[in-house]
């Protein structure tokens, strides 16, 4: 966890001064190195904040489960022969800054909610049960873009951490998600559409750790630990500049992993 928190705070101590800059009138302190840009007209509007949702909904591995008392020896429990299924629902508020004209840092912090189905349990009583939990989402990250033109590429790397409100339950992804794409003239001057294809690598694992009643067993203390079953998807997306400085984003991935992404963000 420290280091979650580490990277938080050196996201927001350079989000923090980027903004203060700004209420100072020296809003041009950020993207550092304009110099190397010829055309400064195209340079990002450094500061940004944003409303975010995500949508997921993906296959898990069992890679640990231990119960107590152990009943392995009256009712054995292959983990291969669990099916398990997880879908999360996440809302967050982020904050980024361009502090290059090609790198961008972002820290984000929100809510996220899980609903996690698991089936083929081999207890008589019982062949499958749902897992509900919620917790606080916090994390951060940074994108590289690189463009000609109308076109572009980019690279984003984000870690992320979920306390969740169950006793030493949680969650933590790494993703990389790397775009291809192009900024399309649209017939309304001053706003254009971009839109891109690209993929997405996800490591994520959970713990969870509880109580379970089981009918016919009694109580159960449960210690699980889940990571992903395919960590490679597709995804496509588009974006628009809606008003002033206020944007949108739509994105949706696609394979064994279905996720949904919308953004609506204000840059200053």
């Amino acid at each position: 966890m420290k280091r979650y928190l580490f990277c938080i705070c050196f996201a927001a101590a350079i989000l923090a001064g980027a903004c203060s800059a700004a209420r100072a009138g020296t809003e041009t302190f950020f993207p550092l190195g304009r110099s190397l840009v010829e055309d400064q007209k195209s340079l990002p509007i450094p500061c940004g904040i944003g409303i975010n949702y995500y949508y997921q909904r993906q296959g898990y591995d069992v890679s640990r489960i231990k119960l107590t008392p152990d009943i392995s020896q009256m009712i054995p429990i292959n983990p291969g022969d669990l099916d398990v299924k997880s879908r999360i629902n996440e809302a967050n508020l982020k904050l980024d800054v361009w502090v290059l004209p090609f790198l961008n840092l972002f820290a984000i912090v929100g809510r996220v909610e899980e609903n996690t189905k698991v089936n083929n349990i081999p207890f008589p009583q019982m062949s499958s049960v749902v897992y509900k939990d919620e917790g606080n989402l916090y994390g951060g990250g940074a994108t590289l873009v690189y463009g000609i033109k109308h076109f572009w590429a980019s690279l984003t790397v984000a870690d992320s951490y979920a306390d969740l409100n169950k006793s030493d339950s949680w969650i933590q992804a790494f993703v990389l998600t790397p775009k291809v794409g192009a900024r399309i003239d649209t017939p309304w001057p001053g706003k254009g559409l971009n839109v891109w294809v690209g993929g997405t690598f996800q490591k994520a694992e959970e713990e969870h750790s509880g109580d379970w009643d089981v009918p016919g067993l009694g109580s159960l203390k449960y210690d699980v630990k889940l990571k992903e079953k395919e960590p490679l998807n597709v995804i496509a997306g588009f974006g628009t500049d809606l008003w002033g400085r206020v944007a949108m984003e739509v994105e949706f991935g696609f394979g064994e992993r279905e996720q949904a992404f919308a953004s609506l963000g204000y840059r200053f």
